[in-house]
């Protein structure tokens, strides 16, 4: 087949490419690779790589309170993030807490009030083992005084024998007790008598009382951190939302009222 040249109007074949009396292009070669307009492509945006590279929720709470601690500890931000990013608690108080001052029943959120900081909590603590012990010698005296008397009536009465005795019955009630004590009083008050005395009270992130099962972990966390030599209490003094390891276990967090 013939083709005619759209510039000059020469006939030639159709299998040509250029004209063969001015040069014009009649069509596109086979090799020929089409222009790429880079323009055109799309580049994914930093909010795609983000979006992509999104940690879950807990992990990234949990990364952004060990950058706060660490501010805390350092005395700058860790990262460049961590100066628009808010700590977990007034993040989760912006989102679990409605926008009054108060809460339905009452309650402030826990973002908006003040915390109880390492010694004042000691105090609060110290009282609170000074009332469990008396409660357990008591208890323990009791029993001692009665096995005593069953002794004496017996013709057994060593004294040393007795206490030896009583030790495992001791740390079983000291056990039950203080677990009974700290588990009941956060659950349903939020405040122990050493709490009360301070002006302290245990809550959850929205203000509330934590319940017996938060109350029952934050209790496990004591041990846990008696374990450690108590580690899990002096890192009160260096955590920015004022939390024990067992705060962080239960979710917790202790204010003054």
């Amino acid at each position: 087949m013939l083709m005619k040249c759209p510039r000059c109007g020469f006939v030639s074949f159709d299998d040509l490419i250029h004209c063969k009396k001015c040069g014009a292009q009649l069509k596109e070669s086979k090799d020929q690779e089409p222009e790429i307009k880079y323009e055109e492509l799309e580049m994914p945006s930093e909010e795609t790589y983000s979006e992509s590279a999104a940690l879950p929720p807990h992990w990234r709470a949990t990364i952004q309170t060990i950058k706060k601690e660490l501010e805390a500890i350092e005395g700058h931000a860790v990262d460049k993030a961590s100066n628009t990013t808010l700590s977990p608690v007034t993040e989760a108080a912006c989102a679990q807490c409605s926008p009054a001052e108060y809460n339905e029943d009452g309650s402030k959120p826990c973002g908006s009030v003040e915390k109880g900081g390492f010694f004042l909590r000691l105090v609060a603590y110290l009282i609170d083992c000074a009332i469990l012990y008396s409660i357990t010698l008591t208890v323990v005296l009791a029993g001692f005084l009665v096995m005593r008397s069953a002794a004496l009536q017996g013709a057994a009465a060593d004294t040393m024998t007795l206490l030896r005795f009583l030790l495992t019955p001791y740390m079983i009630a000291s056990t039950v007790i203080e677990s009974f004590y700290f588990t009941y009083c956060h659950a349903v008050t939020g405040q122990t008598i050493g709490k009360w005395i301070c002006g302290l009270k245990v809550v959850s992130v929205d203000g509330a009382v934590i319940g017996f099962r938060r109350a029952f972990i934050r209790w496990l966390g004591y041990l846990i951190s008696r374990f450690f030599l108590y580690a899990g209490f002096l890192w009160i003094a260096f955590s920015r939302e004022k939390q024990g390891w067992h705060d962080k276990m239960a979710g917790s967090y202790v204010i003054k009222v």
